[in-house]
């Protein structure tokens, strides 16, 4: 190596393209994409410290109370929280496209071939067989028996 190259091999476990985040959370390269600092942007009243809603934040809080130690209010204020989370999931669920849906329908009915055939070649033989043994053993206990009753 000459003094006057200069050779850089990166951090080892670091991804190409992907920057060290900075102690608190926010890398420089999200900071010069901006054009903003975290602390000079300006935070909505719904929006709190993390990212998060103060609506959620104080929901998040309330749950971890106990019931007997809530107020009416409190309570009533959780489980609107709930519902309205639940309400959003169910809203908000991806529906099955139409290829998954043919996809899901053609493996099942493979699948259906697949067991009938296996039936029709394993199962089927091995139960006639049984079914078959079965009715020979009767049918030899009651030509026993009746030798039995023709003796006298």
């Amino acid at each position: 190596m000459t003094p006057n190259e200069l050779k850089h091999f990166g951090v080892l476990g670091m991804k190409w393209g992907v920057r060290k985040g900075s102690k608190t959370g926010a890398s420089a390269g999200s900071k010069a994409k901006t054009g903003a600092s975290t602390a000079s942007k300006s935070k909505t009243g719904a929006e709190s410290q993390n990212g998060r809603s103060s609506d959620y934040a104080k929901a998040s809080a309330l749950k971890n109370k106990r019931i007997a130690n809530m107020s009416n209010d409190e309570l009533a204020e959780v489980t609107r929280r709930i519902q309205l989370e639940q309400n959003y999931r169910r809203v908000t669920t991806p529906t099955k496209s139409k290829g998954r849906a043919f996809v899901e329908a053609q493996l099942q009915n493979v699948g259906k071939m697949a067991l009938d055939e296996f039936n029709t070649k394993f199962v089927k033989p091995r139960i006639e067989k049984a079914m078959q043994k079965a009715m020979d053993k009767l049918a030899q206990r009651a030509r026993t028996a009746a030798a039995r009753t023709v003796r006298p």
